[in-house]
């Protein structure tokens, strides 16, 4: 089975998404032994369609499907393939903070970060790499957005709070993490993925709610409700990321688990169950953030 990724997507927030929606109700029907993604006609490729299709293929290959790339001479994919480190990720294994500062120095003055597939354990180790990663990440983001004040504190808060739900909740065997900057539109789309157990599934191992349905998970989710004893619980993640983006910033939240998602912005929200062959079984979380001095911003209003 081969699917063609489009020569380009617009500026339109949930067209990239939709794609993927398809082509995952296209999968899922089809349930093919080998599926290649076909890249030859590129030219600009969404941040949510490389993350989304790195969660995919590693979700098959773990399930023992075989998915490859094709990209026929395209040298223009070819490079930005290679600059962003597709499809295994830039590899932070052995390298401590500083080092990993030095390496990627080169993406401060770039417009996205290299495509991290970063560790979800608890042991030690893996914590330590995930911090050192999640550090490097700033450091890059904060050269290339010149933000500082509440809204560099409120990037850095969405990315540190949204990964570490992957590794808090999904059994995930790694994060997704990727970001792309649009200097000339004033905003900056982040996706983060895992390919674990979904939401609903959290909630019903965590034996603290019992959603009977992925809609249900994630009306659960965006509200708050927690998977832990509430004395330990960080909690409201993704309840708090939602509203700093959209009530905050004036930006779009996007959430994908299992056959149902939810979109908001600062106008509408709203929550939508899918045919059950759109599923996807972990999660995905795609970011528009308006990058844009805003005086009227309060970053500790949404983290108090």
């Amino acid at each position: 089975m081969e699917i063609k990724i489009p020569n380009r997507f617009s500026d339109n927030f949930g067209e990239p998404l939709n794609y993927i929606i398809k082509q995952l109700i296209i999968i899922n029907q089809e349930n093919p032994t080998k599926l290649i993604f076909d890249f030859s006609g590129s030219k600009f490729i969404s941040p949510f369609i490389i993350g989304s299709i790195i969660a995919v293929t590693n979700h098959l290959r773990r399930k023992g499907k075989t998915v490859s790339f094709k990209v026929d001479g395209n040298s223009n994919v070819t490079n930005y393939f290679e600059t962003i480190c597709f499809p295994n990720g830039y590899n932070f294994e052995g390298l401590s903070s500083a080092e990993m500062n030095a390496k990627l120095e080169e993406y401060g003055l770039k417009t996205f970060i290299p495509l991290v597939l970063f560790p979800t354990g608890a042991n030690q180790a893996e914590s330590t790499l995930r911090e050192n990663v999640l550090s490097a990440i700033n450091s890059i983001l904060k050269k290339q957005l010149k933000l500082e004040g509440s809204i560099l504190e409120a990037v850095y808060y969405l990315i540190d709070e949204l990964t570490n739900n992957i590794s808090d909740h999904s059994s995930s065997e790694k994060g997704i993490l990727f970001a792309q900057f649009y200097p000339t539109k004033n905003y900056m789309d982040i996706c983060i993925i895992d390919y674990g157990k979904g939401i609903r599934q959290t909630y019903l191992d965590s034996g603290k709610a019992n959603p009977s349905t992925d809609e249900e998970a994630i009306e659960f989710a965006i509200k708050g409700k927690s998977t832990k004893d509430q004395s330990i619980s960080r909690g409201f993640g993704i309840s708090t990321s939602r509203n700093m983006i959209t009530d905050g910033l004036k930006g779009k939240f996007f959430i994908y688990s299992g056959n149902a998602l939810f979109y908001q912005n600062s106008e509408k929200q709203e929550i939508i169950s899918l045919p059950q062959e759109a599923n996807y079984q972990g999660c995905m979380i795609a970011l528009r953030v308006p990058i844009l001095p805003n005086s009227q911003f309060n970053f500790y209003k949404y983290t108090q």
